[in-house]
């Protein structure tokens, strides 16, 4: 069996294509995620809108931006926006890390942080993570360090959370991975 806490499987990723909206930007009469109605069907690919949205960010030092702001809403509110979510077929997620930190140069422990990172998807209700590994220190220094460090990640990462794990190259890098349970 894979490594998957048993109850939060049922809050796992769809099965079928993802289509993953990931929105950083700071809206004046907003906290936390957009309305779903702003989103929901947004895209269409053949019959398929988003299924995804994530969260932005959670960095080592914790959440910030829309992360951040998921945390200051009320249970209640913060329910309710889940349901809305759940109601459009829309998982919500959070991202990680992103082109901020480089946690593989910064020498953080990817174990220590993968355990911190689902501490906050399991107390703020969320279904899951988008992990943005960007440390392109690391990854152009081509000595194992970042396949070492987000293997590691993560492993004990996936004791804990189903995930979709996802880095893509920016420019003219030519290394991605994508990872999913």
């Amino acid at each position: 069996m894979p490594f998957m806490n048993t109850t939060i499987s049922a809050r796992a990723m769809p099965a079928a294509s993802h289509f993953v909206l990931h929105n950083d930007k700071w809206v004046s009469d907003e906290i936390g995620p957009p309305d779903v109605t702003r989103i929901d069907g947004f895209l269409v690919i053949g019959n398929q809108g988003y299924t995804v949205f994530a969260l932005s960010f959670w960095l080592v030092s914790g959440p910030t931006d829309q992360a951040e702001e998921w945390t200051l809403l009320d249970d209640t509110t913060r329910a309710s926006i889940k349901a809305s979510y759940e109601n459009a077929g829309i998982s919500l997620i959070v991202s990680a890390f992103g082109s901020t930190d480089v946690p593989t140069t910064d020498g953080y422990d990817p174990t220590i942080l993968a355990n911190s990172l689902p501490d906050y998807v399991l107390e703020y209700d969320l279904d899951g993570v988008d992990v943005d590994y960007g440390d392109i220190y690391a990854m152009d220094a081509e000595n194992g360090s970042a396949e070492i460090w987000l293997t590691t990640f993560t492993i004990a990462l996936r004791a804990r959370l189903p995930i979709v794990i996802r880095w893509t190259g920016q420019g003219g890098n030519k290394r991605a991975f994508h990872i999913e349970s």
